[in-house]
């Protein structure tokens, strides 16, 4: 060997021990031959001469020295360089992870003697990838495991990921969701805008916590079968170290059960409102009936009353006189013949005031039949005569006869005893105007011929 060989050689070796990685030669039985400064401190010897001759079994564990003695073959047995990741545990239990790269060593006749390595130390990276990746498995264990449906969502609006509860709140249906993750954009949503949620997702994008009010989102706009739900909705941005938003995360706490039992609480208090309504209703009903049928009951009792004392006195008064009034029997006759009147129609009305429920649910039943007017009225007349006497009232008839037309007589007569009634209660005293008359009714269709009955108090 030469002095420049020599010098050449020192040169190498100085250069080798410069760097910060260990670097290695390695004869055909995989033994060290040289090792640099680095290495030496690697495996804690004084010199690469402590080195020499050493194994990969005697510097690193067994699971580790097999795997570098099986990578020291490969590279030799190829013939081609080979670069790779590999986390090793030293012989004094240390586990250290290198970017490696062994090429084979050739001689001058290019046939292969060993090998040449060097190893870059990136413990210290994979350690904090092993950090960030666990952290990451650990968000994204919290992430999907999360009881509260969370939607990630990027400052354009698109959909970043979602976890299994936002899934199970929009029912689990697979189209809605692929469509959600590959084409919905929630800044173009409609339904949003349109119920107000739209502004508080802008205000989370600009950088700030927002939470809108509870609403209904129908997802079955956006796919057919998809399900709504009453929601809330809680949006935080995600900012990097800049302080730019990254990401937002949009939280939902679904209120629909809730919600349902609100509204079937109000639909309650709704048919409690209206049950009470209808009950006030009927209790005015009632007593607006009670006040009628009293009225109605009390006109044909007061009359048939007067009827029979006048019956009454026409018999005493013929006793008295020995009987020998020839006037006093059919006079009584008459009177008996006006009270039997009498007594039918509060027969008729006690029949009609029994079927209340008939009248109360609108199915009153009215039986039409001819009926002369005039002589109606002539017979009613006659019947509140001597009650229209005991009030100082004269009852004037003015009829035209006969007047026939189609009604119910029961329901007709009723409202005219009603009518007669009053006239004697709010005019005693005062002369009373019973008149009928025939008259021409203008329609649509032409003339038609009607009847006006008037009943007037004077004063």
């Amino acid at each position: 060997m030469t002095g420049y060989d020599t010098a050449r050689g020192n040169a190498l070796e100085a250069i080798f021990d410069a760097l910060p990685d260990p670097v290695f030669v390695k004869d055909r039985d995989c033994r060290i031959v040289f090792g640099n400064r680095a290495l030496t401190e690697l495996f804690g010897t004084s010199s690469s001469e402590d080195l020499s001759g050493k194994t990969s079994a005697e510097l690193f564990r067994s699971e580790s020295a097999e795997k570098v003695y099986e990578d020291d073959r490969q590279v030799m047995t190829s013939g081609c360089a080979r670069t790779y990741e590999e986390t090793v545990v030293l012989a004094n239990g240390k586990m250290r992870t290198y970017i490696t790269t062994k090429t084979p060593y050739r001689d001058a006749q290019g046939r292969i003697i060993g090998l040449i390595g060097i190893s870059k130390d990136v413990s210290k990276r994979k350690l904090a990838e092993d950090r960030l990746k666990a952290s990451e498995e650990r968000f994204r264990g919290i992430f999907e495991q999360a009881p509260i449906s969370i939607q990630i969502l990027s400052p354009e609006g698109k959909t970043l990921g979602v976890n299994a509860a936002w899934k199970k709140l929009w029912g689990e249906d697979s189209a809605f969701i692929d469509f959600v993750l590959t084409q919905y954009n929630i800044l173009d949503d409609p339904q949003l805008l349109a119920k107000g949620v739209t502004p508080y997702l802008r205000k989370a994008i600009a950088g700030e916590n927002a939470t809108n009010p509870p609403v209904y989102y129908d997802a079955g706009q956006l796919v057919k079968g998809a399900r709504g739900r009453w929601v809330e909705g809680y949006f935080y941005p995600v900012k990097d170290r800049e302080g730019q938003v990254r990401e937002v995360v949009l939280m939902h706490n679904d209120i629909s059960e809730g919600k349902a039992a609100e509204m079937r609480l109000e639909e309650s208090k709704n048919k409690e409102r209206a049950a009470r309504v209808e009950a006030e209703e009927a209790l005015q009903l009632r007593n607006e009936f009670l006040s009628i049928a009293s009225h109605e009951l009390r006109t044909p009792l007061t009359s048939l009353s007067m009827q029979i004392q006048m019956i009454y006195r026409m018999l005493e008064t013929s006793i008295e006189k020995g009987g020998s009034d020839p006037d006093t029997i059919p006079k009584a006759l008459e009177a008996l013949r006006r009270s039997r009147r009498q007594l039918e129609r509060f027969a008729v009305l006690v029949n009609d005031l029994l079927d209340v429920a008939v009248i109360s649910e609108g199915k009153l039943t009215l039986n039409f039949e001819d009926v002369d007017i005039s002589l109606l009225l002539e017979e009613l007349a006659e019947r509140f005569r001597m009650e229209a006497e005991r009030c100082g009232s004269e009852l004037h008839l003015n009829l035209k006869s006969p007047v026939m037309i189609q009604v119910d007589r029961s329901r007709f007569e009723q409202v005219m005893v009603n009518l007669v009634s009053n006239a004697m209660k709010y005019g005693a005293g005062k002369p009373i105007q019973i008149a009928s008359e025939l008259i021409s009714r203008s329609t649509p269709k032409g003339a038609v011929p009607s009847v006006r009955v008037a009943i007037t108090a004077q004063g």
